[in-house]
């Protein structure tokens, strides 16, 4: 309900609104609260009658649940999880950065970058560097400088060295307000200076240039995915783990002007 991420907050709005819509009820329970175990949360769902769930993806840090899955239909929105085989509904972060690259290679851009957050290489197993080098190998009058990962967004330090060595005329990134800043205590201004392209627009019509990856969409999928297990009797963890991806659209936005042509 309140996280900072945007994609996050409306995955839950698309879920609860499709539950609606379709017949049921969704509430909403936190598994960490009160040093809940495991089991005694499984118990308590099971008491309740609730047959299926759907789980939010995994906050930074937070380990793989290890629930009684036997009892329950269970859907994840998150990519592929290692750890746990199950059913899981995302963006395609892959396809999302590739098309981001393109959609820079389009505009006139030609030295691209690539900024994330550290936990962003492990969450999503390289799926947005996985785009970002094939738009590379695709393109090849692209230079691609070597991904930027940062443990926190106002590094403006090593923010500042990387940009001085690297010299992007654009830059690849989740999110702008984490980043609009730190640039900009740096010495470097969007779109003056640099363009800049999200993998992740919190809203169609946003002033930022990049990917909207529709959380509405992916919840709502997610709750249309979990209600056909239910009403199959589908209970516990499939034999073979199957995802739902979502296409991202673009936003045109402000960020990313075309550059002209010398």
């Amino acid at each position: 309900r309140k996280h900072s991420a945007p994609t996050i907050r409306q995955m839950r709005e698309g879920a609860i609104e499709r539950a609606t819509l379709r017949g049921y009820q969704a509430e909403e329970f936190w598994l960490y609260r009160d040093g809940m175990s495991h089991q005694r949360f499984s118990e308590m769902l099971h008491a309740r009658g609730i047959q299926g769930m759907l789980i939010s993806p995994l906050g930074e840090g937070e380990e793989t649940p290890a629930l009684d899955w036997g009892r329950f239909a269970a859907v994840c929105l998150s990519v592929p999880l290692p750890s746990l085989v199950i059913t899981t509904v995302c963006n395609d972060h892959y396809a999302s950065c590739l098309q981001v690259v393109r959609e820079c290679h389009q505009r006139g851009y030609r030295r691209l970058g690539l900024i994330l957050h550290r936990v962003h290489q492990m969450r999503f197993q390289g799926r947005w560097e996985g785009g970002y080098f094939v738009g590379g190998e695709m393109l090849p009058e692209l230079r691609l400088a070597r991904p930027l990962y940062l443990e926190a967004w106002d590094d403006v330090p090593r923010l500042k060295a990387w940009m001085e060595r690297e010299q992007p005329d654009a830059i690849i990134t989740p999110g702008a307000e984490v980043l609009l800043g730190p640039l900009r205590r740096a010495g470097w201004r969007v779109p003056r200076d640099v363009g800049l392209a999200l993998l992740a627009c919190p809203e169609p019509g946003d002033p930022s240039s990049g990917i909207y990856q529709n959380g509405r969409l992916a919840g709502a999928l997610g709750i249309d995915t979990l209600i056909s297990l239910v009403e199959r009797h589908e209970r516990g963890l499939p034999q073979q783990a199957t995802a739902l991806m979502v296409e991202g659209q673009w936003n045109e936005g402000t960020t990313l002007p075309r550059r002209p042509r010398h």
